[in-house]
């Protein structure tokens, strides 16, 4: 995280478990995690891939309906 973010979550270290707890892995994610995506994409093993969404987010969004309309003003997800 960036200084502002860091010290923006040791002030608002309730928000900050608020989203840790929404993660069924438990925790964020830190920027190595995407490493191996990277190198994925960036082999010859990806190359039959076309258009996909890949998510790496520790499971947050599992189980949730995506976003398909107004999603500003449903927070993100799809109020159905």
């Amino acid at each position: 995280m960036t200084a502002p973010n860091i010290r923006w979550a040791e002030q608002n270290p309730e928000i900050i478990n608020t989203f840790k707890t929404q993660i069924p892995m438990g925790d964020f994610g830190q920027p190595e995690d995407l490493g191996p995506l990277a190198v994925y994409l960036a082999s010859d093993a990806s190359r039959y891939m076309t258009g996909a969404s890949l998510v790496i987010d520790g499971g947050y969004t599992y189980g949730k309906e995506p976003c398909r309309y107004n999603c500003r003003k449903s927070g993100g997800r799809s109020s159905r």
